[in-house]
This record gives structure tokens, sequence and C-alpha cells, in this order.
């Protein structure tokens, strides 16, 4: 199957005309209907090759595939409601921002954090799926932070690294290697929607994240569910699925990819507004991404941002500013060569969890008009005495 280029042209939009072909499709309830700007029958055009030699290779799960039963069978079926149950855990009290650690390397020293989040590929060989072996004392020993900084695992990662969790991570045993860990918080695995595949490919994806979010809540860890959708059928199904279960307590979004390019991002952020209000209840929010929307986001959740930004910058030789008009900055600096750059991290985690130019405004679940809110910006200064004020 040769996908076609993603771009706006398959956005969905609900001012297009719905495809004529989605009408009379059988799997119509679980879709809703797919308008989009290219001109197709159905979701099926947009696989623009098929054969017994191109369907056996396509990776996407589609009915032209001799895969196609396997698939579903693996998921049980596309339908969101028959994913088991798990009891209830307590969702900590989380900060407004939490920096994301990809790696230990050019350090030498601890990071001093409250909390921390490292991402799911560093639990598990690629290739192979084995896990992590050593527990926390190896996971602190890799990323070099605290014993006893409060962790999030983040399962929001690249395709090749979800497709190696789910079949072979999970069958060599992740799920034990992650308890081990005890992390305070794990997100599920965050399965793409791609806009420019067939929609079955859609529905087994958001079954995956389902079923991964019962496979951890049920061994005890404190889970949170990632969410994402192609159309607003996707964001009602997933506000049914988590009304309906009073243990998700959190949710997790990515728009650091997909769902922040350009404009969309605005579509994603309403279609989260309207989840939000179908709960009915408060929820916790974790984004990756989007620290621009995050005071809209705030509307209806309790907001935390994984920040990678400290991480990055640092390894670019970037230190954290913060300017008199609340704007962050990134002034480059420069090292000797080797030089570690605990410090340079160290500050850059400091300034932007300490510098209230990030303010998530608790309204209660309620929306507020992006006009009313006022963001409530206070400084501190930071550890290289960089003035600032109120």
């Amino acid at each position: 199957m040769a996908a076609v280029p993603h771009n706006k042209l398959f956005w969905h939009h609900e001012h297009r005309t719905e495809s004529m072909g989605c009408q009379v499709c059988i799997d119509r309830p679980f879709c809703g209907g797919l308008k989009i700007s290219m001109p197709v029958w159905n979701c099926l055009d947009l696989c623009r090759q098929f054969g017994p030699e191109t369907c056996a290779e396509c990776p996407y799960a589609c009915p032209r595939r001799p895969a196609f039963a396997a698939m579903m069978r693996a998921v049980v079926g596309p339908d969101l409601t028959n994913t088991p149950r798990h009891s209830p855990t307590a969702t900590p009290l989380l900060p407004p921002i939490v920096p994301y650690i990809l790696h230990g390397y050019r350090r030498s020293d601890c990071l001093r954090t409250d909390w921390v989040a490292v991402p799911l590929h560093v639990l598990f060989e690629r290739g192979t799926g084995k896990p992590l072996q050593g527990g926390r004392s190896e996971l602190t020993r890799l990323l070099r932070i605290q014993p006893d900084t409060k962790l999030i695992v983040v399962g929001i990662a690249k395709d090749d690294v979800l497709e190696a969790y789910w079949y072979r991570a999970r069958p060599a045993g992740i799920l034990r290697a992650i308890c081990d860990l005890m992390p305070d918080l794990v997100t599920t695995p965050n399965f793409s929607l791609f806009s420019n595949v067939p929609r079955w490919d859609n529905f087994v994806n958001m079954k995956r994240t389902a079923l991964s979010c019962c496979e951890l809540g049920s061994r005890g860890l404190n889970t949170v569910l990632s969410v994402v959708g192609r159309t607003p059928e996707d964001y009602r199904r997933w506000a049914d699925f988590v009304a309906e279960r009073e243990e998700i307590a959190c949710l997790a979004c990515e728009f650091a990819t997909g769902a922040g390019q350009g404009d969309r991002i605005h579509w994603h952020v309403a279609q989260l507004l309207r989840l939000a209000g179908r709960v009915k209840r408060r929820l916790r929010l974790l984004t990756k991404g989007g620290r621009h929307v995050a005071l809209r986001l705030s509307q209806a959740f309790d907001v935390t941002l994984i920040d990678s930004d400290p991480f990055m910058k640092a390894m670019k030789r970037r230190r954290f500013l913060c300017s008199q008009e609340g704007k962050r900055k990134w002034a480059r600096v420069l090292t000797p060569d080797g030089r570690c750059l605990d410090e340079i991290l160290q500050h850059n985690v400091d300034g932007v969890t300490s510098a209230a130019d990030f303010r998530i405004e608790q309204k209660g679940s309620a929306a507020v008009p992006v006009s009313m809110v006022e963001p409530d910006i206070s400084w501190a200064a930071n550890s290289v005495g960089v003035t600032v004020c109120r």
C-alpha cells in the first residue's frame, strides 16, 4: 500500500460533504463518516495500490489485507465498550510543568527536581523487546536522576517504538518491568491515527490504546489514557469511554507532531473541550507540546505540561532566560570541548519550573471564553541571578 502524502486534504472538516460511500458502509457507527477535501468514494480510496503483493506488505489495518481478520481478533473488534475494567487508583497532585529527560549522556551528576518524565523507549530494547533490568536504580543511573524523584513514564513516542512495545516488549515482560519501577504515573502508548489511511487502522489503534490502559491499570499503576481523534466521532467515542469509567481520572495528548500542525491544533483543542463537557467531571490533562494552548485547555482540565525544552535546549548549549515581559528566551552559551552539561540542564529545569510564564488557571469544569481569562504572571529569580520583575 502506497500511502498518500499527509497534508490538509485529508483533514476531517464538518463543513465538507460526507463521502458518498460512507453512507452504505457497515462500519459507519464506529466511524461517523469522513468529510475531507480529497475526492474519494470512501476511505478505501486512500489505498492507492492494492493486490496480492502490496496488501501483504501493507502495515495498516485494511479489509483488503489477508491479515485484517487476525488484526481485528487481536483487539477483540473495534468496539471500545468491551474493554475490561480495572480498579481506580489515586492520581497524585501534579505540578504545572514536568521536565522531560531523554537520556543521561554528557552529564555526570543527578538532576535535582521533584518530578521528571521519562520516555517509554528507555525501558526496553527496541529490536528484541527485552525490558530494562534493575528497576528504579538502573533507570536513575541511566538518566542521572535522583532515586526519590517522582516519575512519569511517557508512552507518547514514535510509531516504531510503539509497534515494538506492542508486538515485542509486551510478550517479553515490559509490564512487570514498569511495575518494578514503581512510577507515579504511566501514560498509555498513543498509537497513531493517520489521516491518509483507511479508517479501520484508526479503529484498531484506538482499541490498542484502550487495551493498554486496562493492562497497565489492572496492575495497580496510576494510568493516564492517551486520547487522539481523526474525526469528532472518535472524540465522542473517547468521551463515552471515559465518562462511564471513573477509574480514568487523567488523560494525555500530544501536540508536538501531528495534532499540533499549524492551525489544526485548535481543532483538537476544541474536541478535547467537548470531551470534557461530555464527561462532566474534572480531569487532569497531560500535554506534550502545545504550551500556547494550555491556558485554553485549563478552562476544562487541570493541565500539566510535559516540557522537553529544558533538556533539548541544554543539549544544544542554550540557557533559559525570562524577559521582563514574561517571554521565554534561550541564550547561546559556549562550553569547552568535553564539558558536561549538568549545570546548564539544572539551570534550565529550575528556571522553567519556577518562572510562572506558564500559568494554569483553575476555572472549574465550566468553559470560560479565552478573552475572559487573565493570566496571572508572577516571576521568580533564577539560579544565575537574572533580574525578573512582576
